[in-house]
């Protein structure tokens, strides 16, 4: 895992954004938004590739 972050984010924060992953990953789209992040999806042989950015 390799991450890079920009501005501050509380580790709360972090992990709410993690913990709504799974629902989202089951959609068929390359990504997804919200009001406040954009996850995007990239399927890697076994894994799935997720970058969460802010809006």
């Amino acid at each position: 895992l390799v991450a890079r972050s920009f501005a501050p984010l509380p580790r709360s924060r972090i992990q709410a954004y993690l913990d709504a992953l799974p629902g989202l990953s089951q959609a068929s789209a390359a990504f997804h938004e919200t009001d406040e992040v954009r996850y995007v999806f990239c399927p890697l042989d076994s894994v799935v590739v997720v970058l969460v950015t802010e809006k």
